[in-house]
């Protein structure tokens, strides 16, 4: 497998460990289970912790994504890795967010990502949820 995909892979797996052990942390109880529906998309995304400029940025797109989404979480630091073409390991830190939406914000969130952090294509996940924000 390519650098890129094996960070995808790794990233996507801590991603999920995280939300995971976040939603086990806050997820209603049983009796609110029948109430809720898929009314959000969930957006998971990293952003670089290192390099010129990226504790500005950072700072910028928190301030953008209340503007797009209305809030934003930030789950904190995330790290990664995976192999160079040589062999040896590569790490990457990074600080990962949730955003929740009524709608799919992938498109918007990816150009803000690219626009911000000057990356070419930023990772992200999206997936249909329930949030406690959008129930009737």
């Amino acid at each position: 497998m390519n650098r890129a995909c094996m960070m995808f892979l790794r990233v996507a797996v801590l991603g999920g460990v995280l939300v995971c052990a976040a939603l086990g942390m806050v997820w209603p109880a049983a009796s609110w289970a029948e109430d809720l529906q898929q009314n959000a998309f969930i957006h998971f995304f990293v952003v670089p912790t290192q390099g010129e400029g990226v504790e500005a940025a950072t700072e910028a797109l928190k301030g953008e994504l209340v503007d797009l989404a209305g809030g934003y979480t930030e789950l904190g630091a995330a790290s990664g890795g995976d192999r160079d073409a040589d062999g040896s390991l590569h790490r990457s830190d990074h600080r990962a967010f949730l955003v929740a939406a009524r709608k799919d914000l992938s498109m918007q969130l990816e150009a803000l990502l690219a626009a911000t952090f000057h990356k070419e294509k930023p990772f992200m996940l999206v997936w249909q949820g329930n949030c406690s924000l959008y129930r009737n």
